[in-house]
């Protein structure tokens, strides 16, 4: 689906104003695990190269990156992640970064973006761990899928939850 050169600059906006605010608000903390009921999925994003910037990283109902994933968040620099309360089923781990220094334009058609994609599914068994997650980003493959989300929409929905939206606080969605 196209979108329209005044869309196409609406979106350009969005995506620096995300960026501006996200970079302005530092280290964020994201919420700390509790003790639930549901399985968490933890792990660690470290990089092939320096990388300064916003990670985001989610687990998906597809090997495709395509729409919300089902359990998501923004990190704020490289080190870990959980996903609490994911309930059984499976689920295909990606990451996607965007440097400070990218230009709205590579944001919103992230072909060059760090990436990592888990080689294999994660598998969600009731009353069972995950084993620990290791999430290298790398530089863009050919057999790489394509990233068929808006990452500006993200970005804006996780500034949504960080400044207390009560539509994105129920913590068994999506944390973006």
């Amino acid at each position: 689906m196209g979108v329209t050169p005044a869309g196409f600059r609406n979106q350009t906006m969005l995506a620096d104003n995300s960026m501006n605010i996200l970079r302005n608000l530092g280290q964020w903390n994201t919420p700390l695990p509790t003790a639930s009921p549901g399985t968490c999925v933890k792990g660690a994003v470290s990089a092939e190269t320096s990388f300064e910037g916003v990670i985001l990283i989610g687990l998906f109902a597809k090997p495709i990156p395509e729409g919300a994933p089902l359990y998501g968040t923004l990190l704020s620099s490289l080190g870990n992640f959980c996903f609490e309360n994911v309930k059984p089923g499976t689920y295909y781990l990606m990451a996607t970064s965007v440097a400070w220094g990218m230009q709205a334009a590579d944001v919103l058609l992230p072909y060059s973006t760090m990436r990592f994609r888990a080689k294999s599914p994660i598998v969600v068994s009731s009353g069972s761990s995950v084993p620990f997650q290791q999430v290298k980003l790398y530089s863009p493959r050919l057999d790489d899928p394509p990233i068929l989300i808006s990452l500006p929409l993200l970005m804006n929905q996780f500034l949504n939850r960080m400044s207390g939206s009560a539509a994105a606080a129920d913590t068994d969605k999506v944390l973006y």
